[in-house]
């Protein structure tokens, strides 16, 4: 009677280990096929689709209107001399940023020398609508250590050892650069000459 019940009980076992692996067989596992130098694809998500992130609308930018000016008449021979005798064409003018950025707008730069200190000075012209205008002079009133000068509409500053003048005349950018240049009112003599010659 032993031997018979352990032969039922071995058989049992026989019989669930057969059934296990017959279950088991019936659920293969699920081989995805990747080629060679390709990569997995990856599972598509189920979930709510999200919008790209709108761009931010792009501001125009500042525009400006041909001064068509040359040099000796946005300050003539003689509004230099009254200035100073000394003062005649710099043969080596380089634009300052600020006077390079007046040429990008269709403007005109000049430069100066005195022919016995050897300090020069420029004058740039650029030319706006009055709300392109309005943006520039904005921005210079806002420049670091700005000084409004007295007898004209415009701001003072030093940058680098550089008197600046930025005035507005009309609907012109009018900027006077020079190390000469220590005070707001150094340039003034010089706004007379270039509001006659900006009519």
């Amino acid at each position: 009677m032993v031997s018979m019940t352990r032969a039922s009980q071995a058989l049992s076992v026989v019989t669930v280990i057969a059934l296990l692996m017959a279950l088991s067989s019936c659920t293969p596992e699920r081989e995805v096929l990747v080629l060679p130098g390709a990569s997995p694809i990856p599972s598509v998500s189920s979930g709510p689709e999200t919008e790209a992130p709108s761009q931010a609308p792009v501001e125009p930018s500042v525009t400006g209107i041909p001064v068509g000016l040359d040099c000796e008449q946005v300050l003539t021979a003689d509004a230099i001399y009254l200035f100073n005798p000394n003062v005649g064409t710099d043969p080596a003018f380089d634009p300052s940023a600020l006077a390079q950025e007046a040429l990008a707008y269709g403007g005109v730069a000049c430069g100066w020398i005195n022919q016995t200190s050897s300090d020069n000075f420029s004058v740039a012209v650029a030319r706006f609508d009055q709300v392109n205008l309005a943006a520039i002079r904005a921005e210079a009133a806002t420049a670091p250590g700005a000084v409004a000068l007295t007898g004209a509409d415009g701001f003072f500053t030093m940058t680098s050892g550089v008197g600046i003048v930025e005035a507005f005349i009309r609907d012109y950018w009018v900027i006077i650069e020079s190390p000469a240049f220590r005070a707001p009112g150094d340039a003034e003599e010089l706004l007379g000459p270039l509001r006659d010659s900006l009519n």
